[in-house]
C-alpha cells in the first residue's frame, strides 16, 4: 500500500465529496456545501489519505470544549457554531474510507495523522461518537480510544445500531 497523509490543500472538494458518498452512501452523506463549510471553519481538522494519487479516505474534526458542550446527538456534535479554535479538545465528526479500500489500514492512518496534527496545534484530547456496533468498537479501541459513555438516540435508527451511540476519547 503506497499511501500518504495529505492536508486540505492537497485534496479537491470533488474528491472529498466522492469519498463521503462512497463511505456513507447517499442517505447519510454530508452535502458538498456542508463539507465546504467545514473546511472553511477548521481546515486544520482535515486529514486525507491517498493511495497513489487517489484520495481514498478522509477524517474531519472540529475543536471545542467537550465539558461545556457535551453533545447528546450527532447533529449537536457536528454543529460548526461550537468550533473554538483555542480549545485543547477536538471532536471527530467524520471518518470515511471508500468502500473498496476498507480493511487496508487507511482508517488507522487517518487517526494517526489527526493525532499528530492535534499534538502540533495543542489539542490534548480527541473525542468521537460512534454507532454502537462491534466492528466500530474493535476499530477504535485498537487505536487507543476508550469508551466514555453510551448515548441513547445518538444516530437515527437504521437497523445497525438502533440509535445507540457511544462517546469515546483518547489523550494525545
Amino acid at each position: 500500500m503506497s499511501s500518504e497523509i495529505v492536508s486540505v490543500e492537497d485534496a479537491s472538494l470533488e474528491d472529498i465529496y466522492r469519498v463521503e458518498v462512497e463511505a456513507w452512501g447517499d442517505d447519510l452523506s454530508a452535502s458538498k456545501s456542508t463539507i465546504e463549510e467545514r473546511l472553511e471553519t477548521h481546515a486544520e481538522g482535515f486529514i486525507g489519505v491517498k493511495n497513489e494519487d487517489e484520495l481514498v479516505g478522509y477524517l474531519y474534526g472540529i475543536r471545542y470544549d467537550h465539558e461545556e458542550v457535551d453533545p447528546r446527538t450527532w447533529e449537536e456534535a457536528t454543529d460548526l457554531d461550537l468550533h473554538d479554535p483555542e480549545s485543547d479538545q477536538m471532536y471527530i465528526t467524520t471518518v470515511g474510507v471508500s468502500e473498496n479500500h476498507r480493511g487496508e489500514g487507511y482508517g488507522t492512518k487517518l487517526l494517526q495523522g489527526l493525532e499528530d496534527r492535534a499534538t502540533e496545534i495543542g489539542v490534548q484530547e480527541i473525542y468521537l461518537g460512534r454507532r454502537d456496533t462491534d466492528g466500530n468498537k474493535r476499530f477504535y479501541e485498537s487505536n487507543g480510544y476508550q469508551e466514555v459513555e453510551k448515548i441513547e438516540g445518538w444516530w437515527p435508527e437504521d437497523g445497525s445500531s438502533e440509535g445507540q451511540g457511544v462517546m469515546m476519547k483518547k489523550q494525545v
